[in-house]
């Protein structure tokens, strides 16, 4: 009697915990899709409250504002007179010594640049992200900002410095990966800081990270791995700081350019912890299958650097050499292995009908082809994932596949 007892409390448990999550799941749903829906018709500023009651703004930069967003959205769209309208109304802020810290502020700054995009003025735009970015940045670090605008300032440093990082010329992605690093350094100190459970020491398996679905899943991996965050997160609902779902997509950004400039191993460690953050808050900014595909990609390309380590050393003539050789060869297969577990993972989990799901499908089938090339075994997974890809019109799949299976293999010069 008293097992049974225990099983209905923890059936009663679970199924509270999925129609919290599914509760959650809808919030976030209806929150993006107003979100969108009022973005599309007044702009994507941040100031879209400008005809409500508890307008923020004073009368003379309401009406710069609002003369900005009609040019924007009538039928006789004018980008450049909006542009001067706004650049009016930061003027009118200076005037009325707003502080130019002010969310308020650095929100008509956000929508200047905004404008110079739709203007195709891409250097302007770099231009006022950069020295932006460098203010917000100078006024974290220098603590010379008020706790109630903290995390928002926080927050937008993290969406500015994101936008430089896409923004990035041919020679400078280096250094707007080290802007954004240092910024997600810091959101990271403060978030600690004001949640120290989050610090996890050690390794963490994320194929048992992929497996908290459910609240005793859940609960059994909190006890085992962090016992002195039990407490904290064994709350359904954490206020968590407004900028991290921002700090997870900076760092995702991070990590895919790392993959091609940077160590793969800082990607990998960067996306796993994502990923493992993701799934204990129940935040998802980033479609978890595509966060996936992205961890697979960085398996993939760090075993091609274990395996180009081994490669450039050359002739195995001393006991170090053959050590290291060995250890790259054996680095290497292992990255391999948990790349196309992850893939593999993808598949059988993620089969939705969104598009997302669709190319994360046909790109996983895709991807197994080629770390199974040579192999009977690959055929079969190209051929899958032509059908995916043909099904659902995924043209830049369909040509990936091309590549490998149609096109000859360039001869290799001796």
């Amino acid at each position: 009697m008293q097992s049974r007892s225990i099983m209905n409390k923890q059936q009663k448990e679970e199924q509270r915990f999925v129609e919290h999550m599914e509760a959650q799941r809808r919030k976030r749903r209806w929150s993006t899709y107003i979100t969108s829906s009022v973005a599309v018709l007044l702009g994507t500023s941040g100031i879209l409250y400008l005809w409500q009651p508890w307008n923020p703004f004073s009368t003379e930069v309401s009406r710069h504002l609002r003369k900005g967003l009609w040019l924007e959205t009538s039928k006789n769209i004018d980008y450049l007179k909006a542009l001067q309208h706004y650049q009016d109304a930061l003027r009118q802020c200076r005037k009325e010594d707003m502080d130019t810290l002010d969310p308020r502020y650095t929100g008509i700054v956000l929508k200047i640049a905004e404008m110079y995009e739709k203007l195709q003025m891409v250097d302007r735009q770099r231009e006022v992200y950069q020295r932006l970015s460098d203010f917000l940045f100078a006024k974290l670090v220098n603590d010379e900002v008020p706790g109630d605008w903290k995390d928002k300032v926080i927050q937008r440093d993290l969406v500015v410095a994101t936008r430089l990082a896409t923004l990035a010329q041919p020679g400078q992605t280096k250094r707007v990966m080290q802007e954004l690093w240092d910024r997600m350094g810091y959101a990271e100190q403060q978030t600690v800081a004001k949640f120290p459970v989050l610090h996890v020491r050690g390794e963490l398996d994320i194929m048992e990270v992929l497996q908290l679905d459910s609240w005793s899943a859940k609960k059994k991996f909190i006890e085992q791995h962090l016992p002195q965050a039990k407490k904290f997160l064994s709350q359904w609902s954490v206020e968590w700081p407004c900028y991290m779902e921002d700090l997870v997509r900076a760092r995702d950004l991070y990590a895919t350019l790392a993959m091609f400039t940077g160590p793969r191993d800082v990607a990998v460690k960067v996306l796993q912890s994502n990923i493992f953050f993701m799934k204990i808050s129940g935040l998802e900014p980033i479609k978890m299958s595509t966060a996936l595909l992205n961890l697979a990609s960085a398996y993939y390309f760090k075993s091609e650097q274990h395996e180009s380590r081994s490669a450039l050393a050359g002739a195995t003539d001393t006991l170090e050499k053959q050590m290291f050789v060995e250890h790259e060869k054996t680095e290497a297969q292992r990255a391999r292995d948990m790349s196309a577990r992850l893939y593999r993972a993808i598949i059988s989990r993620y089969q939705g009908e969104d598009e997302d799901s669709r190319v994360c499908q046909a790109m996983s089938l895709y991807s197994l082809g080629v770390l199974n090339k040579g192999q009977k075994e690959a055929e079969t997974y190209f051929s899958r994932a032509r059908e995916v890809a043909v099904e659902h019109g995924l043209v830049q799949v369909i040509d990936k596949i091309d590549n490998e299976t149609l096109l000859p293999t360039p001869l290799q010069h001796v």
